[in-house]
């Protein structure tokens, strides 16, 4: 049976990383949680670019919701 994993891990799937071993159950917040490993070297380029740009940028927001509304 496939499973379609979750936005955040497919975002970080996207990235290059890759899921280090099997998931651990979390009581407090009812979910799975999965240790991710993402070597800079296995960052696809055209997101390292982007991830560099933005850090780089002077008005950066710190806040990702902000980043959207703007």
């Amino acid at each position: 049976m496939a499973v379609e994993p979750p936005p955040l891990v497919r975002g970080y799937l996207r990235l290059g990383a890759f899921v280090c071993g099997e998931p651990a159950w979390d009581e407090e917040f009812n979910t799975a949680d999965l240790l991710m490993l993402l070597p800079l070297s296995r960052l696809d380029p055209r997101y390292a670019r982007r991830l560099l740009r933005l850090g780089a940028a002077p008005e950066a927001p710190h806040d990702p919701g902000k980043a959207r509304a703007a």
